[in-house]
């Protein structure tokens, strides 16, 4: 098996070579609507509930994640993961998708959510990958970049 170059936004402070984990359940950290859509994957079944709960996220866009980054707060590093450690791949914006819909249309947020348990990859430009673990390759940018990242992103 081979291993994936990501990305990962993490509040936690790591060092080259260190192997990382899941911080945890993210959900209480979503507003309504990501909650909802969070909810929604999850009631697929128990696994799947598992899976989204207790998985290392991360990205395959370099340059998406650099802009994702400038809204959120921590660290943003390269992983290197182990394909045998993936555990799901599919488009983040399916998520965005299923949240929007949540509210007024819930045959749109079903399909939507089997859209992203079948692994649809959308346009390819946010793809997440949920892994049980990746190794720090280098810590990319802290939040002292941002102005220069910014710049360079917009420019």
């Amino acid at each position: 098996m081979g291993k994936i170059i990501c990305y990962r936004i993490d509040h936690r402070e790591f060092k080259e070579g260190d192997i990382i984990t899941s911080p945890g359940d993210h959900i209480d950290r979503l507003n309504d609507l990501l909650k909802a859509a969070e909810l929604r994957l999850r009631g697929f079944s128990q696994e799947k509930a598992e899976l989204r709960a207790g998985s290392l996220y991360a990205f395959t866009n370099l340059e998406w994640s650099k802009k994702y980054f400038l809204g959120k707060t921590g660290f943003l590093y390269e992983l290197e993961v182990d394909e045998t450690n993936v555990v799901h791949v599919a488009d983040m914006m399916l998520v965005n998708l299923i949240s929007e819909a949540e509210a007024s249309d819930e045959d749109s947020a079903i399909s939507f959510a089997k859209q992203y348990w079948a692994g649809g990859r959308g346009n390819g430009e946010r793809i997440e990958i949920l892994a049980t673990e990746a190794v720090v390759k280098k810590l990319m940018h802290t939040a002292a970049d941002k102005v220069i990242l910014k710049n360079q992103l917009y420019k």
